[in-house]
């Protein structure tokens, strides 16, 4: 029996999934740059590393090595399906950019519960 704290963690996973997916489906947003690193690229990460953190959360009870590669999936398909869908509508247009920061935020979140297990398996 699942635990109500997965039972949430699962609702958030979800329900972050339809959020990113409304966001997506907008006509072109106003720009978003700095000097340094480009504000859509950290929005981007911080979405995808969201989402990442609420699936590693609902699947902790489950197979790590399994849920790894699970995530892992996700973190190559997800972005590039979000990229996809995004073609026709007006003002955005796919972006290999937006894939790799997206891609980044499940990777940061794969080793911190890497780091995280590993350091549970030698206490």
């Amino acid at each position: 029996m699942k635990s109500d704290r997965t039972k949430a963690y699962r609702f958030l996973f979800y329900f972050w999934l339809v959020i990113i997916f409304i966001l997506t489906s907008y006509p072109t947003l106003p720009p978003l740059h700095d000097k340094l690193v480009s504000i859509d690229k950290v929005g981007h990460f911080a979405v995808y590393f969201i989402l990442a953190f609420f699936y590693m959360k609902k699947e902790q009870r489950n197979n790590i090595s399994e849920t790894f590669k699970k995530v892992l999936l996700l973190a190559i398909f997800l972005p590039i399906i979000d990229e996809l869908h995004q073609i026709p509508i007006p003002g955005r247009d796919f972006s290999f950019l937006d894939i790799l920061a997206d891609f980044c935020g499940f990777l940061i979140i794969i080793i911190i519960f890497k780091i995280k297990v590993r350091k549970s398996s030698y206490s």
